[in-house]
């Protein structure tokens, strides 16, 4: 998805996403067939959410948000339903500088970068701890470009996972 003209997400845009969670469920068992035991979010939050999802295997009731949408619920139930371990991924919002608090519903450009470069830091981390060293390693370039060029967060992620399939063909002599 990308921002608006002025660097901001609208309305629109955010609703779009819910409309992706279809696509994102269909292609839930492939995934599950090919090893991927992890769900890596930014709207799972707050972490004690989570936490009981991920304890329950469930998806614990939630008023507003994202996951108060039946799709965006639906798709976590599907991965928690096949075992799947949930992650988020989210800037700290209590942690944020004091004018950054009144921008959360309609935020400015430096907001966002803020709230996109703890994400990445989130994310970074989350490689570290899944030793996933092949995304780890191109995450900076990628993640660069795509702030730069203000990707969809879809191309992000499809960029990054072609690493794993690159660094097996190259650990087998180039072979497929």
């Amino acid at each position: 998805m990308r921002a608006g003209r002025d660097g901001q997400r609208g309305p629109e845009q955010y609703r779009a996403l819910y409309q992706d969670a279809p696509v994102g469920r269909q292609i839930l068992p492939a995934a599950h067939e090919c090893g991927v035991r992890h769900l890596a979010m930014e709207a799972l939050h707050p972490r004690e959410w989570v936490t009981t999802a991920n304890r329950t295997r469930s998806v614990p009731p939630r008023d507003a948000g994202y996951l108060s949408q039946p799709e965006m619920r639906e798709l976590v139930g599907d991965a928690l339903a096949l075992g799947w371990t949930l992650w988020p991924y989210e800037a700290d919002f209590d942690s944020a500088p004091a004018d950054f608090a009144r921008q959360r519903s309609t935020p400015s450009v430096t907001f966002m970068n803020w709230r996109m470069s703890c994400q990445v830091n989130e994310v970074l981390e989350l490689t570290r701890r899944l030793r996933m060293p092949y995304l780890r390693a191109a995450a900076p370039d990628a993640l660069a470009t795509a702030k730069a060029q203000r990707w969809d967060p879809a191309e992000v992620l499809r960029v990054l996972l072609e690493e794993k399939p690159k660094a097996v063909i190259h650990s087998l002599g180039g072979q497929r």
